[in-house]
């Protein structure tokens, strides 16, 4: 995390200290067509607790719900650009893991802890395909493509005082399919703007799920179809030499993530079926 903070404060840095041999102005000074976009994210997400309801069992439902903490993650993109098109692709690594301990309190006396764990790892790979409409200043993109998801998650609960396992779940997830949306931006002084993003896909979903629940064992092959809803908005500032051809940009925003008609850990409680995403992200990319 510190490695990832100073990567930031570096970048920030760097783009300070370039402005006085960088001129903010519209991309098209040089030559649209045959360049390359390169970008890098710095991810700060955080799993909206709502999903993880069904981790508890109907005789342990007053048992606090496990909250996570925001992680951090990283995304890159490279794009081949040529006039108003742009073709790419775009790949998104998130990874969390939180523990926490809960205590079960009975007519106001603590008669057990239960320690809880939730793990997930999130790989996503876009392929995509771009068209922009426009001038430099304000223009919307519109874009679609192929996605891949790859996302893996474990459940596990203990009761602490008598070392004895209350669930432990896994759950893999392959998923393809189509997406598309739109982006927007709008550049209104000397190379700073806003910009806003929208997406939605539909992916066929392959889930695996495995456990034990004392004393059942589970195993379920699901398939299922999945779909993906992305939002994201925040400021931008362009910088660009003229000498080189070449653009400097930097992002900061907010997005969310809601993958719905998931596979939940087994429950006979009522649950949400919806796993959701949301955090920030730092963005350096260049174009040349």
């Amino acid at each position: 995390m510190k490695l990832v903070k100073a990567s930031i404060l570096l970048i920030t840095t760097t783009l300070l200290l370039t402005t006085g041999s960088l001129t903010a102005e519209c991309y098209n000074t040089c030559v649209p067509c045959d360049r390359w976009l390169v970008y890098v994210d710095a991810l700060y997400w955080k799993v909206r607790n709502c999903y993880l309801k069904s981790l508890l069992l109907p005789e342990k439902e007053r048992i606090p719900i496990l909250t996570p903490d925001y992680d951090w993650g990283v995304r890159v993109g490279i794009y081949k650009e040529c006039k108003d098109w742009s073709f790419g692709a775009r790949y998104t690594h998130y990874n969390m893991d939180k523990k926490a301990e809960n205590p079960f309190v009975t007519d106001g006396q603590l008669t057990d802890i239960f320690q809880q764990k939730y793990d997930l790892d999130l790989n996503v790979l876009n392929l995509e395909t771009r068209r922009r409409c426009g001038s430099p200043n304000k223009s919307i993109d519109v874009f679609g493509g192929v996605e891949l998801a790859f996302i893996d998650q474990k459940g596990v609960v203990v009761e602490q005082i008598n070392n004895e396992l209350v669930s432990n779940q896994k759950i893999d997830m392959n998923a393809y399919g189509l997406y598309a949306g739109g982006e927007g931006s709008w550049t209104f002084c000397k190379g700073l703007g806003v910009f806003g993003r929208a997406s939605i896909g539909v992916l066929s979903g392959g889930f695996t799920q495995r456990g034990l629940i004392p004393p059942d064992e589970i195993h379920f092959l699901i398939n299922c179809l999945i779909k993906h809803f992305e939002y994201s908005a925040g400021i931008d500032y362009h910088l660009t030499c003229k000498s080189l051809c070449c653009e400097l940009a930097f992002q900061l925003g907010y997005e969310f993530h809601s993958w719905d008609n998931m596979v939940p850990f087994f429950t006979t409680l009522p649950f949400s079926d919806t796993l959701d995403i949301e955090g920030l992200f730092a963005r350096l990319k260049v174009t040349f």
